[in-house]
């Protein structure tokens, strides 16, 4: 099968990872060519993970914000080669034509890999009846990522849509995170948070912030480390006095997030909104306790007490429950639920997903 995935650009983030993840496995038994709309740089880390029998192709984008030309370059691209399987990853603003042009030579896959709404941004807001009437043509054929995400699609476009949940590779062993981590020179009894995430709105790394340092201020003995990409620089902003405190520790982008995880007590995902968040999927593999907001698709993988902990709201104060939840957990509770955590992953291995891609992309090319 000849199959062509095309994304923006592979930094750090939840959508990159799945790109690499499933290109990876498909390029074992399949053609696979990944197409990126901006020239490769120094933060596109998922490109040094990816297959080297991958051919990655780059459309040379370099100035950042909406340009038309490229729009024209990915339908010529599309249209030039022959391809069975074109597999978008959001951006419809930038497919639309390559989807006109090519919805009779080939057959289209797009995932949501958000909230359906969430997941437009100003451009694709504009061109909101003409991407429904592409899914429900099946000119483009959506697949939704959780449950949770599937409604929000259906709500939205009241289209048909496959769902398949988000996967991940096994983590290869590596003692960086262990190195990093002993390096804080820290107390028999402090406990390490994680939030591997860009900053942006989405995922409330103030709410956060205030949260961990109202425990700290309480006498609990914590130390978050923040990892991920400058996105929104008023937010980050805001965050600086948080890390002058000492006690959250901004990393910036890091290669070695499996690591830290393997190494870290818990991990912090705060979102406001999420499909189904890749980094939850990671700590299944890491065997890192998740304590999450309950949005998205992240209470259809996640049972409160069982493989996680869940907080009753997004709220600020619902957050600190949760966290100090947690915090107090017995020594044999912690045990359990890590060994609960470790056994969710099955489902989600990366193998699993491509097979059910791959079927999804079979029963199109048959119909």
């Amino acid at each position: 099968m000849k199959i062509l995935h095309i994304h923006t650009k592979m930094t750090g983030g939840g959508i990159q990872a799945m790109v690499a993840g499933l290109t990876n496995e498909m390029v074992k038994n399949n053609d696979v060519t990944l197409l990126l709309i901006y020239k490769p740089d120094e933060k596109d880390i998922f490109l040094n993970k990816l297959d080297k029998r991958i051919k990655v192709i780059s459309l040379g984008k370099t100035k950042p914000g909406f340009s038309i030309k490229h729009i024209f370059k990915i339908a010529s691209f599309v249209r030039k080669n022959s391809f069975d399987i074109v597999h978008f990853h959001g951006f419809f603003h930038y497919h639309f034509l390559s989807v006109i042009l090519n919805h009779t030579r080939t057959k289209i896959f797009y995932t949501v890999h958000n909230d359906a709404d969430r997941e437009n941004t100003y451009w694709e807001k504009k061109m909101l009846p003409l991407k429904r009437y592409c899914f429900q043509k099946e000119w483009m054929r959506a697949v939704t990522i959780s449950n949770t995400s599937r409604k929000s699609f259906v709500q939205l476009y009241n289209s048909p849509n496959t769902l398949i949940y988000n996967g991940i590779g096994r983590f290869s062993s590596s003692s960086d995170g262990d190195s990093y981590i002993t390096s804080l020179h820290l107390g028999t009894n402090t406990k390490i948070l994680l939030h591997p995430g860009r900053i942006t709105k989405q995922k409330n790394q103030v709410m956060l912030c205030r949260a961990v340092s109202s425990l700290q201020k309480e006498g609990l003995d914590i130390i978050l480390l923040m990892a991920g990409g400058q996105q929104d620089e008023g937010i980050f902003a805001e965050l600086k006095g948080y890390f002058e405190e000492g006690r959250i520790i901004y990393l910036g982008e890091r290669k070695d997030i499996p690591q830290l995880m393997r190494n870290a007590d818990g991990l912090c995902l705060s979102s406001l909104w999420e499909g189904l968040p890749v980094v939850l999927l990671e700590s299944f593999a890491a065997g890192c306790i998740p304590i999450c907001t309950p949005v998205g698709g992240i209470p259809d993988i996640v049972q409160d007490n069982f493989n996680g902990i869940l907080s009753e709201s997004t709220s600020e104060e619902d957050y600190k429950s949760a966290l100090r939840r947690w915090y107090y957990l017995t020594d044999d509770e912690r045990t359990e639920i890590r060994t609960n955590v470790l056994k969710s992953f099955d489902r989600y291995d990366i193998s699993n997903c491509a097979n059910e891609y791959i079927n999804a992309y079979t029963k199109a090319l048959n119909e």
